[in-house]
């Protein structure tokens, strides 16, 4: 990565302002993915500036209890454990849902019992 885009990162910064009187907190961000969170938050900017470059930068006033810092959840998984999730997760994404094997009835086989 060249020296102008590791820059331009270094300026897509966010920074939260917020004090234990008030209930909310400010942000100011030149951040496009923190601009988009905060759309789909639903939560419009109160002020927005133009940078030099053409970027945008927005104040937001946003909720001080969302404000949290906490440290990541690293799971300690078995290799058991692994590949049972694994196998869990190629079943429910997968494009192709397996057919009914068992010999159980499935619930459409059910409808068609008229109850005589």
């Amino acid at each position: 990565m060249d020296s102008s885009m590791s820059d331009l990162k270094l300026e897509r910064e966010t920074t939260i302002v917020f004090n234990e009187a008030e209930d909310e907190a400010m942000v100011w961000s030149a951040s496009p993915s923190f601009h988009r969170k905060m759309q789909k938050l639903a939560i419009e900017p109160y002020k927005t500036a133009t940078r030099e470059r053409g970027e945008q930068s927005c104040w937001y006033h946003i909720p001080r209890v969302w404000v949290r810092i906490s440290r990541p959840i690293q799971r300690q998984l078995t290799e058991e454990q692994r590949q049972k999730m694994a196998e869990t997760a190629r079943r429910v994404f997968s494009k192709n849902p397996p057919t009914n094997t068992s010999n159980q009835p499935s619930k459409t086989d059910d409808l068609s019992h008229d109850g005589s």
